[in-house]
């Protein structure tokens, strides 16, 4: 039995009292072990548990958990020895020490609500929070549809949950008393040691094993640490892919300006030409991958589909970024975008360059940008301004209310389309527009039931269906986009207008949905799914029989093969060139920087992807391999090297050449 002195207990209180007093603020133990266990819980629920209890599941869930883990660990163990360290400078001084000790607990708190958010960031994106993402998210209040359709029950549950569970976990421990002998002080030592032994074993498995073999290799990162470093590395002047690869002179070529080639781009000769109207309809987030046009078991573009006998197929088209503002900056200017993960109407909305309506105004054109999403949006009305048109209008030129946070349904882009054509129909005509209902989180019309895609014969794909991006809503709002592509054909039919206006259809990126390389949304890679973009020439005229074309082509090749279906030069601040023009470079280039840096061409039947973070590469055979699943690099080195060095040909130009 213990006895208590007076010395012990100097104002006479009981001893059993003694045991529910919370003990003074000098300990950070248990404010960093509790957030450890809670970052770590977060971190494995990313995990499925073994489907069965062989060695071989148990081992890799058993290393994934672990080496996902240290650097959560690692940080909770810094937190909590710094806050120590600062506790004990401070023990003369007790309101300071109090305060500094609930600064402590609010981080670790904040670390906690934090990590349930990271979790979901990285279920969905495969990659941590950073900078450059918090950026690209840009003004929240177009954010508010897509953020909504993640917040389910369990998330919102979890969100307000776990700072709870901390909170009653902290209060609980401070309650009880827990002896401070020497033995146990020399067992904490102990600990810390040990769990530095951990981190730096499961660090070296994270880097030599993860980062090759492992796509998910960024769960291994601490999500605090990560965005707080990206946001030093971009205020410190970022960073930018870099290839020492020496290259022949000619391979500039492929991104020279219409100025800097010897015989310029003059108009295709013996092109068939004739309609003079000109509409361009970009589709949001929408690649080739689940359009029935381009082969996709689901039966999502029957419109398409139907006119594709009036139409030219382009089999080939990539987008240069899964980013919308450099997309814009691509179509319209004929230019490679920046290989930076910064968008260019929100940085350089004075950028030098000319566009198809600065082309066709003088030549007597009426010229429009109608869009049915939200023009402020990454600041592209400021980039829009003095490009030629004649009228800038999007949702809220459509007299309604927003059918989503980004916009209205594309009936009503459609609505604005023809109604803009109708002001003077007999004037030559140029409109550049932009749908929006396939953007996440998939706007389909009110009250419109969704069509069962699954239920259709000859289903290759799986069904993705996880938080806001449900794969199933994304087809059903394709679907509607087709129906009003349709509906715009034949309004220009019922207007006599359709043999005299060239109708282009093209995407602005992809949206992946966990297949086949298990992303999801505009990932910022440059895999098939998120760059392979559609491209149709509509016209009644010209097209009198479906046709399909392989040419290797992008989106800065938009504005030259406009001009010259009309028969006109391009103007000398153009990279692209026409796909019709038989001297074009058959490549098309492209690169992702919202997580590694990729920088990548299609060249022919080929597509290489060099990851210049990592120093890998890929080669794919989209011939006999789509899904590109069979990873050719090691077995023919010789062509990597040259499709290589056309990379660090385009690095350079663009280096030495950036506007």
């Amino acid at each position: 039995m213990s006895i208590t002195t007076p010395a012990d207990n100097p104002i006479n209180v009981p001893a059993a009292s003694m045991a529910n007093t919370p003990r003074p603020f000098t300990s950070t133990f248990h404010l960093a072990f509790w957030m450890a266990l809670i970052l770590a819980a977060c971190k494995i629920v990313h995990f499925h548990p073994p489907a069965s209890l062989t060695w071989a599941q148990i081992q890799w869930y058993f290393s994934s958990v672990t080496v996902s883990i240290h650097q959560d660990i690692l940080y909770a163990l810094v937190i909590g020895l710094l806050g120590q360290a600062a506790l004990s400078l401070t023990r003369r001084r007790p309101r300071l020490q109090t305060a500094l000790w609930l600064a402590i607990a609010f981080l670790c708190l904040i670390s906690a609500f934090y990590a349930v958010i990271s979790v979901q960031v990285f279920w969905f994106l495969r990659m941590p929070l950073t900078y450059p993402l918090i950026y690209l998210a840009g003004d929240v209040k177009n954010m508010q549809s897509s953020v909504g359709a993640f917040m389910t029950p369990l998330v919102a549950a979890s969100l307000i949950g776990v700072p709870l569970l901390y909170l009653v976990l902290i209060w609980f421990t401070r309650r009880l008393s827990f002896p401070r002998m020497p033995r146990v002080r020399l067992l904490q030592l102990a600990s810390i040691l040990i769990l530095l032994l951990y981190a730096s074993l499961a660090h070296r498995t994270a880097v030599v094993n993860w980062r090759v073999n492992r796509d998910d290799r960024r769960i291994a990162e601490n999500p605090h640490y990560t965005l707080l470093a990206s946001t030093i590395t971009e205020l410190l002047g970022g960073r930018s892919p870099h290839l020492k690869e020496t290259f022949p002179p000619d391979d500039v070529n492929d991104f020279l300006l219409v100025s800097q080639r010897p015989a310029g781009a003059p108009p295709t000769p013996n092109l068939p030409r004739g309609p003079r109207n000109v509409i361009v309809v970009v589709l949001e987030s929408v690649s080739t991958q689940h359009m029935s046009l381009y082969g996709s078991p689901f039966k999502t573009t029957p419109n398409l589909d139907a006119e594709a006998a009036n139409s030219l197929v382009f089999d080939n088209v990539y987008a240069h970024f899964t980013n919308t503002a450099n997309a814009v900056a691509a179509m319209l200017l004929s230019i490679y975008p920046p290989m930076t993960w910064r968008e260019y109407t929100v940085e350089r909305p004075d950028l030098p360059g000319h566009t198809v309506a600065q082309s066709l105004k003088p030549l007597g054109y009426r010229t429009a940008f109608i869009s049915g999403g939200d023009n402020q949006y990454a600041n592209q009305l400021n980039f829009l301004k003095n490009r030629g048109f004649d009228t800038i209008w999007d949702c809220r030129d459509t007299g309604r209310p927003r059918d989503f946070s980004w916009g209205v349904e594309d009936r009503h882009t459609i609505d604005m389309i023809l109604k803009w054509i109708d002001q003077d129909p007999a004037k030559p005509f140029y409109i550049f527009s932009w749908t929006q209902c396939t953007h996440n989180p998939y706007l389909l019309p009110a009250g419109q039931p969704e069509i069962d895609f699954y239920k259709q014969p000859a289903q290759t794909l799986p069904r993705a269906e996880t938080g806001g991006w449900k794969l199933s809503r994304f087809l059903n709002a394709l679907h509607e986009t087709d129906r009003q592509l349709g509906r715009l054909m034949n309004a220009l039919r019922q207007r006599n207008l359709a043999d005299d206006t060239i109708l282009l259809i093209i995407g602005d990126h992809g949206e992946a949905f966990g297949f086949p390389h298990g992303s999801w949304g505009h990932t910022g890679k440059i895999y098939q799914e998120d760059i392979h973009v559609p491209l149709i020439i509509w016209n009644p005229l010209l097209f009198k029989t479906a046709r399909r074309a392989d040419t290797v082509g992008a989106q800065v090749d938009l504005g030259p093969t406009i001009l010259d279906l009309l028969n006109i030069p391009s103007p000398p601040t153009w990279q692209g060139h026409s796909l019709f023009s038989p001297t074009r470079p058959p490549r098309a280039y492209f690169y992702g920087a919202m997580d590694d840096f990729l920088i990548g061409l299609r060249e022919r039947n080929h597509k290489y992807i060099y990851n210049a973070t990592l120093g890998r590469e890929e080669l794919y055979d989209l011939t006999r391999d789509p899904n590109e699943q069979a990873n050719l690099a090691a077995q023919q080195p010789d062509l990597c090297k040259r499709l290589r060095q056309r990379l660090a040909a385009w690095l350079d130009y663009q280096k030495r050449h950036a506007r």
